[in-house]
């Protein structure tokens, strides 16, 4: 009878070695799939891909919406976007839960836009800079916005802890106060000087005059920045007062 000879142990095999330390990634992977990290990349790709899912459904709302308003339902966010309905209630419930989000969605970009302005000027062109690139966000979602508005004030809100609120207030008042301490406008309110810059900068304002009035988006942004600086640049520091009396 014959029989394979066995091989001899090359150096340190013949002995437990101590096992290297492995990454929580890594072990997951071998758990999920016996090859390291793939399971760890896999859900990566569905969280980017459920998130490029959620974005598609909130286009098509933002298409929806200039057109009809509220009066819609998610079958029609599902046909506009060409998924299934399964595929839109594994994001949204309902209708309101979708406007609440599209809502949210319009300030975040607002205020990444404004956030994303150069901080290397002084704070009068901070201010004329971010009013463009308002123009320039109004021209985008401002036809959907006008029709989904909030029955509260930006004030309200704020008081009332609206977390996006805080950060577009968070995101204009140093340009304010910087105007302020560089001697830019007189002092004034804070508050009161966020809501007119807010108050002027109105989405229907802006479509009213790129569309109805066919001015350009320099001009657009020029004037309601020449209107809400003759509004702080006339403001006294007694205005919160003179309100409250």
């Amino acid at each position: 009878m014959t029989g394979k000879a066995k091989a001899s142990p090359s150096p340190g095999t013949g002995q437990a070695r101590a096992r290297e330390p492995r990454t929580r990634e890594s072990a997951v992977g071998e758990a999920g799939t016996g090859e390291p990290g793939k399971t760890g990349t896999r859900r990566r790709s569905l969280r980017r891909d459920a998130l490029q899912t959620r974005e598609a459904l909130l286009d098509a709302a933002g298409r929806i919406i200039p057109v009809q308003g509220q009066a819609f339902g998610l079958p029609d966010v599902a046909r506009e976007a060409g998924l299934g309905m399964a595929t839109v209630y594994r994001h949204f419930a309902d209708v309101p839960q979708l406007l609440e989000e599209y809502q949210a969605r319009v300030i975040r970009d607002l205020t990444s836009a404004l956030r994303a302005v150069p901080r290397d000027v002084d704070a009068r062109q901070q201010f004329r800079l971010m009013c463009t690139r308002w123009v320039d966000k109004a021209g985008q979602w401002g036809p959907a916005a006008v029709r989904i508005r909030s029955h509260l004030g930006v004030l309200d809100r704020l008081r009332q802890g609206d977390p996006r609120i805080a950060e577009l207030y968070a995101t204009l008042e140093p340009v304010i106060g910087a105007m302020v301490a560089e001697g830019q406008i007189p002092g004034q309110p804070l508050d009161y000087a966020v809501l007119m810059w807010v108050t002027i900068f109105d989405e229907r304002i802006i479509l009213e005059l790129r569309q109805t009035m066919r001015l350009t988006r320099s001009q657009t942004a020029d004037r309601l920045a020449a209107a809400a600086l003759a509004i702080l640049d006339s403001a006294r520091a007694d205005v919160g007062q003179r309100a409250a009396d």
